[in-house]
């Protein structure tokens, strides 16, 4: 087997410079500049079909004046094509990010989020505002484009066509020490008329419309403990060429209801409980068949949660242990074929006996059973019981890392620091109790990473050297990398 060659060339490079005033001596200064550059290269040989040598550059850069009117801009580039990349995100980008007291404006190519069920990290080219003011009330709004139109070419049908998509949302809220409130807005419609090509049928990509709306509360209760929930509906319409048509639904006052237009709930409750040094906490999150936003770049529905969270400070907070543990499952309506359900446990840890050591490991397995009737059992069976156990398998994954630093010495000059950090990673299939490889899907991932840095903290300089490690087994595959 042939193995490509890559080599990584790291380099990172910072700088703060800062303008003085003759007249301002002993005063504080009126503006300074701060600012960052990293850059990543990478030397690529092999079989594949890409570039040789490519690269990244991200930066950033902040003028401040007096501390209160701060002016944040950050960039990236890259030379690499990425022509079948997802038409809603851009490699190269520019954003502004002004900000006065109270008052942050975001500008260009930026990611805001209001909630998980609205509007969450998705990118638009536009502008974006957050106000936060001492008081109760707080206030975010946007207004972009999500997603770039681009034409079809027959001559790289794998570059995805895409319609021109518009959006804008607000979100208000109200917060006391009692209790607060959320409402948040969120509304995104593609442009039909943005392309001029005839998109084929069997790509499935259609012009959308979406609006959602989402009811936040909170209540403190007994100064220890406090409950969270949110709701949110969310309307869709798959193709806006469809004929309009009337709908009884909350939200069909706000948009165009079409033939294809269809109305989901989100649901998720929480309740914490402050114990000793730590918290206690339960959960329930419940999410339609079929709900989506616009808003979000991958969504996942059709599910309902229960979860359970501990997490506690020990030994005069030098320790700090969580633990998590949830079930999960699907076809809420009993419409597939088939029935997943979850169970997830997770330990973490985070140990600082002092200032140079520091140490964070996890643990955690996943199990997945899923229940399969085929359709000719499920037409012929005699008694409800018959090949219930024929198509059941078990899903087992388990993951653990660790992850060590230590600071050699403190001198505010020069610092030497060393970073271990290991992973570990295996995935077994069952079928009745029996270990079975379906697809290749047992297999088994080790990293390991061994990085040393160098930092001038005068010069606003670090240097740093990384040994990389990796063993994989899939099925009878055994690949290690060094």
């Amino acid at each position: 087997m042939y193995l490509p060659k890559i080599t990584i060339l790291l380099i990172f490079i910072s700088g703060i410079c800062t303008s003085q005033r003759l007249d301002k001596l002993g005063k504080p200064k009126p503006m300074s500049l701060t600012g960052g550059i990293a850059s990543n290269a990478i030397f690529y040989e092999g079989t594949a079909n890409r570039d040789p040598f490519t690269y990244f550059i991200i930066g950033t850069l902040n003028a401040s004046v007096y501390g209160l009117y701060n002016v944040p801009v950050s960039f990236s580039y890259t030379n690499q094509q990425f022509i079948f990349n997802e038409p809603s995100f851009k490699i190269n980008r520019l954003s502004i990010h002004p900000s006065y007291k109270w008052i942050t404006t975001h500008i260009g190519d930026v990611a805001m989020t209001f909630s998980p069920y609205t509007l969450n990290g998705h990118q638009f080219t536009g502008f974006g505002t957050e106000l936060t003011p001492n008081g109760p009330f707080k206030f975010s709004a946007m207004y972009g484009r999500l997603v770039r139109d681009r034409e079809y070419d027959v001559e790289v049908p794998e570059a995805l066509p895409s319609y021109k998509r518009m959006g804008y949302g607000a979100k208000v809220a109200f917060d006391i020490p009692q209790y607060g409130l959320g409402l948040t807005f969120f509304k995104a419609k593609d442009q039909i008329n943005s392309i001029l090509e005839p998109i084929p049928e069997d790509l499935g990509i259609k012009p959308k419309e979406n609006l959602v709306i989402s009811f936040e509360g909170s209540v403190r209760l007994f100064e220890k403990a406090e409950v969270h929930a949110e709701f949110a509906q969310s309307a869709l319409t798959h193709d806006l060429r469809d004929p309009v048509t009337d709908n009884n639904a909350v939200l069909a006052s706000l948009i165009d209801t079409r033939t294809s237009t269809s109305f989901h709930n989100a649901l998720n409750v929480n309740l914490s409980y402050i114990v000793a040094n730590g918290t206690l906490g339960v959960g329930y999150e419940r999410i339609d068949p079929d709900y989506q936003t616009l808003g979000a770049y991958y969504f996942n529905n059709d599910l309902e949660n229960i979860t359970a969270r501990i997490n506690q400070t020990l030994f005069k907070n030098m320790l700090n242990v969580s633990l998590n543990a949830g079930l999960q499952r699907d076809d809420l309506e009993n419409k597939k074929q088939s029935k997943l359900s979850r169970l997830v446990a997770a330990l973490n840890m985070n140990y600082r006996p002092n200032d140079q050591l520091t140490l964070n490991g996890s643990y955690s397995n996943f199990k997945a059973f899923t229940q399969i009737k085929n359709q000719f059992d499920y037409i012929n069976e005699v008694r409800p019981y018959d090949n219930l156990d024929t198509l059941n398998f078990t899903q087992i994954s388990r993951n653990a890392s660790l992850n060590i630093n230590y600071l050699f010495s403190k001198n505010e000059a020069v610092r030497h620091a060393v970073n271990l950090n290991t992973s570990y990673q295996h995935t077994d299939e069952k079928q009745d109790g029996f270990l079975v490889d379906v697809a290749g899907n047992n297999s088994k991932f080790i990293n390991g990473k061994l990085a040393y840095t160098l930092t001038f903290t005068e010069q606003h300089l670090s240097l740093m050297g990384a040994f990389n490690s990796m063993y994989n087994t899939l099925a009878d595959v055994k690949t290690t990398i060094m």
